[in-house]
């Protein structure tokens, strides 16, 4: 009987150190991938604005990859120290980021406002209203971040995240509202460079219409199919062998090109907006590229205190894209394992610890 316990005793014991053993591993890994998360996504903000926080971000990554060095050496202890070290700096370079989203997002809506304003236009209007909104949610995200316990630093990130989603969020609504606001003469030629900007890509839709006059657009609406093709495989012959299906887009396309032109030309943008969807990949960002180009080319008031470059890196952070290459991948050849253990130099014989008389004690 006693042999019985004393065996179920050492499978209990064995069985509690690799349960503890997993759940080591298991939060752990937990911890890195949620890390790894959060770096990845600080990259882009630090990447395109934050010039000033690149080292600070470096060491907050070297702390993160050592982290992931223990847990490949199953140290799993130190792996969760070290992510949760690297996090307590996040914190803080978050919350310094988003405070300076918050200045640049209020200057950029406080500089656009009077001309919004100005155009009575109501869709405009709503986008200006919605991106404010959105800019004071992000501003209570902030404060409850920063006023979390700092002990719980994942949960102060991720309302720093969520801080800067809303701040984009605010800023895309401004854009529409700065596209909304022009008139429709202006938002026609803006159109009309949104389509230039596809043709140099190697985009066919609505080629034949691009920078033509009102007249010069009607002329061209009233010519037939076979007219416009006759035209084409005269200018090269060797358009005579598509396929079948190759006509059969082509024929859709020069209908829906008639629709689009026809809706352009009467300023029914929202009936022309679904069409051009269907030919113009990413349509909403594009247009909005060739809304920031037209206006500062044509140095319109609202955007007067701006450059196309400034405007175009706003654009993109605004979509997770990178404006300047990844801060991440630019120093992620530098990175180096931090050895927690100091080795003796080689050939260095370890200390022996004085011997005690046994018999005299």
């Amino acid at each position: 009987m006693k042999r019985y316990f004393t065996l179920l005793s050492i499978f209990m014991f064995i069985y509690s150190i690799s349960a503890n053993s997993f759940a080591d591993q298991l939060t752990a890994d937990r911890a890195i991938q949620e890390n790894k998360e959060f770096i990845e996504f600080m990259d882009v903000p630090i990447s395109n604005f934050g010039e000033k926080y690149k080292e600070t971000f470096k060491d907050i990554y070297q702390i993160h990859f050592n982290a992931e060095v223990a847990y490949l050496q199953s140290d799993y202890n130190r792996a969760f120290r070290d992510v949760y070290e690297s996090q307590k700096k996040q914190a803080e370079c978050y919350s310094q980021v988003v405070r300076e989203y918050l200045e640049e997002t209020k200057k950029f809506l406080d500089s656009i406002s009077p001309e919004v304003i100005k155009s009575k236009n109501k869709k405009a209007r709503l986008y200006l209203n919605l991106a404010y909104r959105d800019r004071e949610v992000a501003r209570t995200h902030h404060t409850v971040a920063d006023a979390s316990n700092p002990k719980l630093c994942s949960n102060k990130i991720y309302k720093y995240i969520e801080a800067i989603k809303m701040l984009r969020r605010a800023r895309r609504y401004a854009f529409l509202a700065m596209f909304e606001s022009q008139t429709d003469e202006t938002k026609k030629k803006i159109y009309n460079h949104l389509f230039e900007i596809e043709r140099e890509k190697g985009n066919l839709f609505y080629v034949r219409f691009i920078s033509k006059t009102e007249q010069e657009i009607i002329d061209e609406m009233q010519k037939e199919y076979y007219d416009v093709q006759i035209m084409a495989v005269n200018a090269q012959p060797s358009k005579q062998d598509e396929t079948y299906e190759k006509r059969i887009e082509k024929r859709a396309r020069f209908r829906d090109e008639r629709r689009v032109a026809e809706y352009l030309l009467t300023a029914e943008f929202e009936k022309a907006e679904p069409i051009i969807r269907d030919y113009v990949k990413d349509f909403n960002f594009n247009l909005i590229v060739a809304t920031i180009e037209f206006l500062v080319a044509n140095k319109l008031p609202m955007v007067s205190s701006f450059s196309v470059e400034h405007l175009k890196r706003y654009h993109d952070d605004n979509y997770s894209r990178y404006y300047s290459p990844s801060t991440l991948n630019a120093f992620a050849g530098e990175i180096k394992v931090v050895d927690v253990i100091e080795k003796k130099p080689e050939g260095e014989l370890p200390e022996e610890k004085p011997q005690t008389d046994n018999k005299q004690k």
